[in-house]
């Protein structure tokens, strides 16, 4: 097929297409029909090294290749080498299965190739957009109808939007939060805006199990410094210490320290911990700070039975929400939401540029810090859709009940050792060879969790899960 004549009405193009179906369908076909077939979760004794020595091209040919071609040579090399995170017996990572029509409607996405940054280019995907984030807002902060009639589609606001996985939705709710605790620090720089403020320095407070993207990425490309990041003690189960927090506080305010947010976690990937976010959230409103929740991992889960009312009680006083959908909620990788509880609060951050995002458009390009964007929220629409809530119920409740099943069995195993007992669906256990558990205990007297997984319900591990 010659380059530059991608016209996908053109017969050439919807044979070259369909050809190259088929051979995709054949390798998949094959890689399924393998060693282990499906069960198979790596293949065995084949090393990253080996891996890369397959993939040592580094000068570009004279002639290209079909793609039939391509998708050959592709599986020679050891395309079937590659992890099989969609196995059931797939354990130690936080990438998710995907239902069976996610790789049809990807088909039609990335056909369709729309660009969700204005609506020139997405005049579909952005009103797509607009219901999936409305729906997904409504489930945390349970307006009624009427608030999201008036909001969803009203161009002048956002509720929200797609991004490209949580460390981008975490840095634009801290982007927005040091712009409205610090006014100024976008045009005249953070150290104008504090001197303005009657400010001695810009901090941040939060857990001392937070995601890296929060206490190294989002406060050092915003200018905090990663040395700015009070981090919080947390208790026996991993949930920020209450009361160490409002001493940070306290003493945050008696050195004119100026906290942008408190960013709560809401199941941390390494223990799935969640922090008290009623009591979290009264403290933000009494020292008027923002109130960011990280519930990258654990977000997801709010549609399982009385999560909403017990692990993320309090999480409609956040005054924003990072939640991954190619996390719990089925959808293909990379893909996050960052959900604001006012309509307005992003209009602080909102962008324009006469070539691409008019300030008076309906473009959500607008409101996000990626620009290019692409039409993922059709995944996770279908998802919501298709399931329902009864749906996602019980696939959340499955996998609830089955880390409670697993946990049990580390429990009573001999050689291994649950360290806290979880409330999600994440385990933190190790394996200790019977010869070597008196050493290990002699070596942290007072350390195992077995206690905990006999007794009261702590907060999770981080090792298994997803």
């Amino acid at each position: 097929m010659e380059a530059g004549s991608f016209n996908p009405a053109d017969t050439e193009y919807i044979v070259a297409q369909q050809a190259a179906h088929r051979a995709v369908d054949g390798v998949l076909q094959r890689r399924l029909a393998g060693d282990g077939g499906e069960a198979r979760v790596c293949a065995p004794s084949v090393s990253s090294d080996e891996i890369a020595a397959r993939f040592s091209t580094y000068e570009l040919p004279a002639s290209g290749c079909s793609p039939e071609a391509y998708l050959a040579t592709l599986e020679r090399r050891g395309v079937h080498d590659e992890m099989v995170l969609q196995s059931p017996n797939m354990l130690g990572h936080m990438s998710g299965a995907i239902p069976p029509w996610t790789a049809p409607l990807g088909r039609l996405v990335h056909a369709m190739h729309a660009n969700v940054v204005k609506t020139e280019t997405a005049k579909v995907a952005t009103a797509v957009e607009r219901e999936t984030v409305a729906l997904m807002h409504r489930a945390f902060f349970e307006n009624d109808k009427q608030f999201y009639a008036r909001h969803a589609h009203d161009p002048r606001v956002c509720l929200g939007h797609a991004t490209s996985g949580g460390t981008t939705a975490n840095l634009e709710a801290l982007w927005l939060a040091r712009n409205l605790a610090l006014p100024g620090a976008e045009s005249r720089g953070l150290s104008a805006a504090l001197r303005e403020g009657g400010w001695a320095e810009a901090v941040l407070m939060t857990s001392a199990v937070a995601h890296y993207s929060v206490t190294t990425k989002a406060c050092g490309i915003l200018g905090l410094g990663t040395e700015n990041v009070l981090s919080v003690p947390t208790d026996a189960f991993l949930r920020v210490d209450l009361v160490e927090l409002r001493a940070k506080l306290e003493r945050c305010k008696a050195a004119r320290q100026c906290v942008i947010a408190i960013v709560a976690v809401s199941g941390s990937t390494d223990c799935a911990s969640f922090d008290p976010l009623e009591p979290i959230a009264a403290l933000a409103r009494e020292f008027k700070t923002w109130l960011h929740v990280d519930a990258a991992w654990g977000g997801g889960l709010v549609f399982g039975t009385g999560v909403r009312d017990s692990l993320l009680r309090g999480i409609c006083h956040a005054d924003s929400v990072t939640v991954d959908a190619h996390k719990q909620l089925l959808c293909p990788l990379g893909f996050g939401l960052i959900l604001y509880k006012s309509p307005t609060a992003v209009l602080t951050n909102a962008k324009s540029a006469s070539y691409i995002i008019r300030a008076d458009s309906h473009d959500l390009g607008r409101f996000t810090l990626e620009g290019s964007r692409p039409a993922s929220a059709y995944f996770l629409h279908m998802n919501l859709l298709v399931l329902g809530t009864r749906g996602l119920c019980a696939l959340i409740d499955r996998k609830l009940k089955i880390a409670q099943a697993l946990a049990r069995e580390i429990a009573d195993a001999p050689d291994f050792e649950l360290l806290l007992w979880p409330e999600a669906d994440i385990l933190l256990f190790r394996f200790v060879p019977a010869h070597l558990a008196p050493r290990l205990a002699a070596a942290a007297p007072g350390a195992s969790g077995t206690a905990l997984a006999h007794g009261a319900a702590g907060s999770g591990g981080g090792l298994g899960g997803g």
